[in-house]
């Protein structure tokens, strides 16, 4: 099997992997979640949905979605 496009990350010190789906920019919940109401440590998170920075200056967001490429 040829591996030359494949991406790979590796975290062996992952003892536990979660995959979320869209949180809706809420990280404050989530890692309220994970770390004080579940206790988890040594976690890996992939949040697999629309992730969308809040960012503070105005207009910011605009700016950077113009700038994203699109086919």
């Amino acid at each position: 099997m040829n591996h030359s496009n494949t991406f790979s990350l590796s975290f062996p010190e992952a003892k536990t992997i979660i995959v979320s789906g869209d949180i809706h920019g809420d990280f404050n919940q989530l890692v309220f979640k994970l770390c004080i109401q579940y206790k988890l440590t040594d976690t890996l998170l992939i949040v697999a949905g629309i992730v969308v920075l809040a960012l503070k200056r105005k207009n910011t967001m605009s700016k950077w979605l113009d700038e994203i490429p699109r086919e």
